[in-house]
């Protein structure tokens, strides 16, 4: 720290160097502190300043002379040399306190400096070790995740697989019945044709019934054999009414038949609906486990990168 002696008005080069040609004329020697207390204000940076400035300038002066000196000249020199002497040791006892007091400012600045970086080393260390202990955490669980997933996924394969085959039978049974619901169709429009022919006959055959009755009136006096041919042809035309009456109950069976194989091949387009929706739902859960599969893999890969 810079000693201020007194406030006032700045000092100047004149009054110090008046000072030190005092001190010089009076045999003492010239020092900052010597120079400060003469002039009496300032600061010692400027008191030193200028008295260096001094001190050159008698060593300029000195040069300068010849050397066919006086012995009073020879005895002020001599004392000017042992006081640029001293103040040139004194300065350079200075700045090499100085250096000394900077140098060990700088070894206990780098001390600092290292036991915080031993410290922040401590630290990162263990959050290392931390962040370590959570990659491990994470990695166990999406391990886990994953042979959960692998689960789910083997899960959903085999129910599709299930599923396939019972679609495959499905559709086997499915056409099975298409086919026989087309026979019965096919039954159906033999029967209508042969009911058609059945009552083409009953007509035809009530037709001549209606003629017999007219011949059988018509020829009254021969009843014995009218009658035995009437009989017959009652017998005849009965047994054609049963055989329609059969043709038709036939028809009406197959109708029957036909319409329960419709509503049948319907329910089972149904059933095969809603298994195909189901199926559609299976594929839908398996692309997600898929999916979800192929994230936790990448998921695992990026962690065991960044470890």
């Amino acid at each position: 720290m810079a000693e201020v002696v007194q406030l006032g008005s700045p000092v100047t080069e004149e009054e110090v160097w008046t000072a030190c040609d005092a001190l010089v004329s009076s045999g003492e020697e010239v020092t900052r502190r010597a120079v400060l207390r003469a002039v009496g204000r300032g600061s010692m940076t400027t008191v030193a300043r200028m008295v260096t400035t001094w001190e050159e300038r008698q060593r300029v002066k000195v040069e300068a002379r010849d050397f066919d000196l006086s012995p009073e000249e020879s005895e002020q020199i001599l004392m000017m040399g042992r006081q640029l002497l001293r103040s040139l040791t004194d300065r350079v006892r200075i700045e090499a306190a100085a250096r000394e007091k900077e140098l060990m400012e700088a070894a206990e600045r780098e001390r600092r400096r290292a036991t915080s970086l031993a410290a922040d080393y401590d630290i990162l260390t263990a959050e290392r070790t931390a962040d370590q202990e959570t990659h491990n955490t994470d990695i166990a669980r999406l391990n886990a995740e994953l042979a959960q997933t692998q689960s789910d996924f083997a899960d959903a394969t085999t129910a599709l697989s299930d599923m396939a085959v019972r679609l495959q039978q499905v559709t086997g049974r499915a056409d099975a019945a298409e086919t026989r619901a087309a026979a019965a169709e096919g039954r159906i429009a033999e029967a209508v044709a042969a009911a058609g022919e059945a009552k083409g006959r009953a007509d035809a055959l009530a037709a001549d019934l209606a003629e017999t009755k007219r011949r059988a009136d018509a020829l009254a006096s021969d009843l014995s054999a009218t009658k035995t041919a009437a009989e017959k042809m009652a017998t005849a035309l009965a047994e054609s009414e049963r055989e329609t009456a059969r043709q038709v109950a036939a028809a009406a069976l197959a109708e029957e038949r036909a319409r329960s194989a419709a509503e049948l091949a319907d329910e089972r387009a149904r059933g095969i609906s809603t298994l195909e929706a189901r199926v559609t739902d299976a594929d839908r859960r398996a692309a997600l486990a898929e999916a979800a599969l192929a994230k936790a893999e990448a998921d695992l890969a990026t962690l065991r990168s960044q470890t």
